[in-house]
């Protein structure tokens, strides 16, 4: 999920390394690494919740 400009946002994740996280964004700056006690499957529901495109197209002028 992001900001209109695609700037500012966060991803949730799985993987093995980390298990379940968030990772959060601004601008080019990488934010916090939030981890959380989830199995892939609750991930996989939670980023269904979230299902926007990372970077929002902008419309054609």
């Amino acid at each position: 999920m992001t900001t209109a400009d695609g700037k500012t946002g966060f991803r949730i994740e799985y993987d093995e390394r980390s298990g379940a996280h968030i990772n959060v964004f601004s601008g080019k700056d990488k934010g916090e690494h939030f981890l959380f006690d989830a199995s892939e499957s609750i991930v996989t529901k939670l980023q269904k919740l979230f299902d926007l495109p990372s970077k929002p197209q902008r419309p054609i002028s």
